[in-house]
């Protein structure tokens, strides 16, 4: 675990893989399963982001509580989880994941303190999670050189060398602070928030 933060968000892909893959991808698919936020409010916050986001083949899958994870990886087995990922949702150290275009999300394994604030919070948290992930999918396609390099899967230390787990917390950090206004108003949120970069954290200005 990192300091002060609550989750990992973890990428896997099999390991020595070079694959080329087409650069244009099929369109998002939303597996929603969470009312901490709207379809809508998901193609609101999707549309953010540059079009070479929009055609990346990704499936994305969003969970609010363990059953329905325990459920969706009954009915469809390893087609959207892992076996690690599924285990790592279920035992709360896991906040995203994504593997060949495949995103899983479980905002439920983020703590919130303060319940005055943890609507707006939970929102937040699936969306810089679901920032990191999404640029995971972009590397693989965009970025296949130093997507493809030897990941080391021990440890806090090791998560932390990764330079596609860097970028990827620096995208979502950079993306969470230049659409805060806009995040405000597709959230309806009145408190003033900074995102802390490679934490998976939000911070309240009180």
């Amino acid at each position: 675990m990192f300091p002060y933060m609550t989750l990992q968000e973890r990428m896997m892909r099999p390991e020595g893989s070079r694959t080329s893959l087409p650069i244009k991808q099929a369109k998002t698919t939303l597996r929603n399963q969470t009312e901490i936020l709207s379809d809508l409010q998901l193609k609101q916050i999707l549309r953010l982001l540059h079009k070479n986001y929009n055609h990346l083949g990704m499936t994305i899958s969003i969970y609010e509580t363990a059953d329905q994870v325990k459920a969706d990886r009954s009915k469809y087995g390893q087609l959207y989880l892992d076996d690690w990922c599924y285990q790592d949702a279920l035992n709360g150290t896991l906040g995203g994941y994504h593997k060949l275009g495949t995103i899983a999300l479980f905002p439920f394994n983020h703590t919130v303190k303060n319940p005055a604030y943890r609507e707006g919070l939970m929102q937040l948290f699936l969306i810089q999670d679901l920032f990191h992930e999404i640029r995971h999918a972009y590397q693989r396609i965009h970025m296949k050189k130093q997507y493809n390099t030897p990941y080391i899967t021990t440890g806090t230390n090791g998560y932390r060398s990764q330079w596609i787990e860097r970028d990827a917390n620096r995208f979502a950090y950079r993306m969470m602070e230049k659409h805060r206004s806009t995040l405000n108003a597709i959230l309806g949120i009145d408190f003033t928030w900074n995102s802390c970069w490679g934490r998976f954290y939000i911070t309240i200005e009180r």
